[in-house]
C-alpha cells in the first residue's frame, strides 16, 4: 500500500449500518445500479490499467473519505450504527455480500461519439418509427448515442398497456424469458437490434423516459469492442480495480453466498423466484444477455472501490483508471430544458434531480424529497440497490435490499435525512 499523509487512520471513517437479522456474508444483487454506471465509464474514457490493482484497504485512497455501507434483508428493525475511526482490511468484510495504453477503451471512445447514430452500431435502429396517434410514422431523426444515455430516446420498458411501444418492448422481453435457460437463448446484440425496430413512445429528444436505454448500451460496447460486454468490463474495470465478486453471474464455488431475493405480499415477506428483465435469478450460469441496465451481482466492499475511484477523479489504488475529466463529464450531464421538465412531471420523486449519463445528478436540493447535497450523484436498482456520491464532502453511501420492485423507498429517503455530512462527521 502506498502511504500518503491523508491515509492517516484519523482522517478516515467508516459508517456501517448493518442488518442483525441474517447472515451478513450473503451474495446480494445490485442489478440496474451498477451496470447503467459501467456503460458510461467503458463508452467514454481512454485511460485505464490492465494489469490488476494491488490489493488495496477500502479507505486506503489518497483523500479524507467516508463510505457509508448497509444492507437489509427481510427488515430493519433491527440494525446497527458503527463507526470506526481506524479502518481495517476486513472491516467491509463483516458485508462480504455478492448483490451484485487500452486500444479497445480507446476505440470505443473515438466511435461512441454523443451525437453519433445508433444505425452506426446497430442494422435495428436504421428507419426508426415513432407512435402517434395508433400508427407508425417515421421518426424526425436517428436515435443518438446521446439519448440512449439521457433516457431521451423514447424507448421505454414493458408493461404499460397504454403504450403501443411498451407492449412491443414487453413482447420482446416476454421471449427472451422464455428462452433464457435454452440454448437459443437470445444475445445482447440481438436484443438490441430487436429493441430498435419497435416504434418509439416520442421522437428522439423530444421527452424524457426512463426505460430500455441503458439495456442496448451493453450491445454498443460489444460491437465497438469485439468482446463480450461482461469480458470488457471485466478486462478494463474490475480487473483493474480488484473487484473480484463482481460479474454477471455467480460461480458455483460461491453460489452458497447468493442471497435470497423476497417480494412483499401483504405485510409479509416471501421468497422470490421469478426472472426479471431477462435476468436469471438464480444466477447459476453465464447468460447470453448480458444488458447494459441489469443483471450484475457484486458486494459491498467491491462497490466502494468503484465508488471510491470516482470521488478521487479516476484514480484507485496508484492507478488511474479513469480521466479526471472523464469522470467530471460523466458527473455533470445535464437534461435540456423541456427534457428536465418531462422528467420531473413523470417522475416526481426525483424532483430537485437532473439526469444525464445514466445517473441522477443533484441540482435543485430544495426540491427534493429527501436533504442532499447540490452535485451529488447516483442511482438506484430494482432490488432496492442505491448508490449515492457526494464529491464536495467525499462521501459515499452504498444501501443494499434483496426485494422485489423497490427502487428508492421511504426507508432510504429517511436514512438521507439522518445521514447529513455534518452527521456523518459528528457534527450532530
Amino acid at each position: 500500500m502506498m502511504h500518503n499523509a491523508l491515509t492517516d487512520p484519523a482522517n478516515h471513517r467508516i459508517l456501517c449500518l448493518r442488518s442483525t437479522r441474517k447472515d451478513p456474508r450473503r451474495i446480494l444483487s445490485m442489478k440496474k445500479l451498477f451496470s447503467v454506471l459501467l456503460i458510461f465509464l467503458l463508452a467514454f474514457s481512454v485511460i485505464g490499467c490492465s494489469a490488476q490493482a494491488e490489493e488495496h484497504r477500502i479507505v486506503a485512497s489518497f483523500y479524507p473519505m467516508y463510505i457509508f455501507a448497509m444492507n437489509v434483508f427481510d427488515g430493519i428493525d433491527e440494525i446497527t450504527l458503527e463507526s470506526m475511526a481506524a479502518p481495517e482490511t476486513g472491516c467491509l468484510h463483516d458485508y462480504q455480500l455478492l448483490t451484485s495504453d487500452m486500444k479497445a477503451l480507446a476505440k470505443a471512445q473515438a466511435l461512441l461519439v454523443n451525437g453519433a447514430g445508433m444505425e452506426s452500431f446497430l442494422p435495428g435502429f436504421r428507419n426508426v418509427q415513432v407512435w402517434e396517434e395508433g400508427r407508425k410514422v417515421p421518426a424526425r431523426r436517428s436515435v443518438r448515442v446521446r439519448d440512449l444515455l439521457s433516457m431521451t430516446s423514447g424507448l421505454p420498458y414493458g408493461g404499460n398497456p397504454a403504450s403501443p411501444s411498451s407492449v412491443e418492448v414487453q413482447k420482446i422481453f416476454e421471449e427472451i424469458d422464455e428462452k433464457l435457460y435454452r440454448e437459443d437463448s437470445l444475445s445482447t446484440v440481438e436484443i438490441a437490434n430487436r429493441i430498435g425496430q419497435c416504434g418509439l413512445d416520442f421522437h428522439p429528444g423530444d421527452s424524457w423516459e426512463y426505460g430500455v436505454s441503458a439495456d442496448v448500451l451493453g450491445a454498443i460496447v460489444e460491437i465497438v469492442s469485439g468482446k463480450r460486454f461482461g469480458e470488457f468490463l471485466k478486462e478494463e474495470l474490475l480487473d483493474p480495480l480488484g473487484m473480484e465478486d463482481t460479474g454477471f453471474y455467480v460461480p458455483k464455488e460461491k453460489q452458497e453466498r447468493l442471497a435470497c431475493v423476497y417480494e412483499k405480499r401483504g405485510v409479509e415477506l416471501k421468497l422470490y423466484k421469478g426472472d426479471h428483465l431477462g435476468i436469471m435469478n438464480a444466477q447459476k450460469k453465464k447468460p447470453a444477455f448480458e444488458s447494459g441496465g441489469a443483471g450484475m451481482v457484486s458486494t459491498l466492499e467491491d462497490y466502494s472501490r468503484f465508488a471510491a475511484m470516482l470521488l478521487n477523479g479516476g484514480e484507485y489504488g496508484g492507478k488511474q483508471i479513469l480521466r479526471p475529466d472523464t469522470v467530471n463529464y460523466m458527473t455533470g450531464g445535464k437534461l435540456l430544458p423541456w427534457q428536465q421538465e418531462a422528467m420531473w412531471k413523470k417522475w416526481e420523486t426525483l424532483s430537485g434531480f437532473g439526469y444525464g449519463n445514466l445517473m441522477r445528478i443533484m441540482v435543485e436540493p430544495g426540491m427534493a424529497y429527501h436533504q442532499g447535497v447540490k452535485g451529488e450523484y447516483g442511482w438506484d436498482g430494482w432490488l432496492g440497490a442505491y448508490f449515492c456520491n457526494i464529491p464536495s464532502e467525499k462521501i459515499s453511501i452504498l444501501l443494499s435490499f434483496q426485494r422485489a420492485g423497490t427502487g428508492t423507498i421511504g426507508v432510504t429517503r429517511k436514512l438521507r435525512n439522518l445521514l447529513t455530512p455534518g452527521y456523518i462527521r459528528g457534527e450532530g
